[in-house]
């Protein structure tokens, strides 16, 4: 596998291609804004991007559209239609570990304190029947 086509997959991999039908592929580019028009309907694939129209060979666009067909198409010949799907993050907030850790070692001596504070008032009379 050339450069290419290692860009090319990782262009099928991280970005959206949309199919235009009849073989028209729309790639986005990998440095820029910009997209590409990917035609491989012909007998030779043709891409609207500078390497393409300079060298006449297969770009990395020309190859990310052969990944996406290739993921596309089912042994049974039959297509899977893939969708987009939105992820939120949920949202997380900074914990102030050293204030955590002091609230953690103190809170059995807290705990104690507490405990003999509400047992006071038992009388002592009461608590020996226990």
């Amino acid at each position: 596998m050339d450069a290419r086509e290692q860009r090319g997959m990782e262009l099928a991999a991280t970005r959206k291609i949309q199919n235009k039908g009849k073989g028209v592929w729309i790639v986005p580019s990998q440095a820029g804004p910009g997209a590409y028009t990917v035609n491989t309907s012909g007998d030779e694939p043709t891409c609207s991007c500078p390497d393409h129209e300079n060298r006449g060979s297969k770009c990395k666009h020309i190859f990310a559209a052969y990944y996406v067909m290739k993921r596309e198409r089912n042994p049974d010949g039959s297509t899977t239609v893939t969708e987009s799907l939105t992820v939120e993050t949920r949202k997380t907030y900074p914990q102030n570990w050293p204030a955590y850790n002091a609230a953690q070692v103190a809170e059995k001596d807290r705990f104690q304190v507490l405990l003999r504070d509400l047992c006071s008032g038992i009388p002592a009379s009461y608590a020996e029947t226990w």
